[in-house]
């Protein structure tokens, strides 16, 4: 009788946790989603953020990093101007439409390889090769945090997994 009054308890105690611990999560993303117009910031400004938070990551001297925010700042500009975004393929489309879907994200992907080019050219320039790696990789990890792919403790995708999950297969053993 003890032990089904501790196993009613302990599923309680679970229900309450895990009710309050979603509630708040949920609050949290509704919170990020909803950012007042006032607070939001023009893509230039998020830019020169970047830029600068790049340069301190860096370590760049104050003549350095003026250089490579002026540069990353027009290579951001020329991306938003060349290189606009193809909608989303309509689920019926046909192979016409989807060859030119597919030929129109080579064209793109084409424009921003070339702008990439010109621009390690440039901050070849003033930086290191070790350092424009760096600048790259910073600008992927900001992408990606910015398109909501970020990079948690849990790894890729916010700690959704493919497969079965690391270690030890279960033994079938229950505890408590």
């Amino acid at each position: 009788m003890r032990t089904i009054l501790k196993l009613m308890l302990a599923a309680a105690v679970l229900v309450a946790v895990c009710g309050t611990s979603e509630a708040g999560t949920r609050e949290q993303k509704n919170k990020r989603q909803q950012v007042p117009t006032e607070q939001q910031i023009s893509r230039e400004e998020l830019t020169a953020k970047q830029a600068m938070h790049i340069s301190e990551r860096l370590g760049l001297d104050e003549e350095t990093a003026a250089l490579f925010t002026e540069a990353y700042c027009n290579f951001q500009k020329e991306l938003w101007e060349t290189a606009p975004r193809p909608g989303r393929l309509r689920p019926d489309a046909d192979e016409e439409e989807t060859a030119e879907y597919l030929q129109n994200r080579f064209a793109q992907s084409r424009k921003i390889l070339e702008l990439r080019e010109k621009y390690y050219g440039i901050y070849s320039g003033f930086l290191t090769q070790k350092q424009i790696l760096q600048v790259f990789e910073a600008e992927r990890e900001m992408m990606d945090r910015l398109a909501g792919r970020g990079r948690g403790p849990e790894g890729p995708d916010h700690g959704h997994r493919q497969g079965p999950p690391p270690g030890p297969a279960p033994t079938g053993r229950h505890f408590m």
